[in-house]
């Protein structure tokens, strides 16, 4: 056969839905099959859409193993993409976080890190001038804490001072890597 499907029937007078199919070119689709219906296609990519999906709808995508325009060995890692419909080509689903095989997560240019129920918190770089930021974007304060008996500090570059912080309130500033 060219495709194995599963079907259920909800009750005895019911006509069967198809819940599973696996064609002979190795997709899966899960769900009611419509034209563009969500797949898993072996052993890279899962396509996921909302119960009651339509075409018009938005479309993600989890990519697991090899993926093709990454720097390096891709083996092992985990892409999340989205695409704003279902009749979206594969190939414009956009990268969103990307999980590397040694445990680094990555987001693109433009995308945030925000915690807090109104994104209170927010961690991002922009990709237009090369800057990134750590915002707090409600009222209250942020803080930025180390361990008692330690230092907090604040680096120019690497290895170059520009303000630490003692758990003890001491506070050091520095210009051209000396205190001031």
């Amino acid at each position: 056969p060219t495709r194995l499907e599963f079907q259920t029937t909800p009750d005895s007078s019911a006509t069967p839905i198809e819940r599973l199919r696996i064609t002979s070119d190795g997709v899966v689709y899960l769900g009611p099959h419509k034209t563009n219906t969500p797949a898993l296609n072996i052993p890279y990519e899962i396509r996921v859409a909302p119960y009651g999906w339509a075409q018009s709808q938005d479309i993600a995508a989890i990519s697991m193993g090899n993926h093709s325009g990454a720097t390096g060995s891709d083996d092992g890692q985990i892409v999340f993409k989205t695409a704003l419909n279902a009749n979206t080509d594969a190939s414009a689903l956009q990268e969103r976080v990307r999980i590397t095989s040694t445990g680094e997560v990555r987001i693109p240019d433009n995308g945030k890190f925000t915690a807090g129920d109104s994104d209170d918190l927010q961690i991002y770089h922009d990709g237009t001038f090369g800057n990134s930021y750590i915002e707090k974007t409600t009222s209250g304060d942020l803080y930025i804490q180390g361990v008692s008996g330690g230092w907090v500090q604040i680096e120019a570059k690497p290895g170059e001072s520009s303000i630490k912080a003692a758990s003890n309130g001491r506070v050091e500033l520095y210009y051209d890597n000396k205190e001031r």
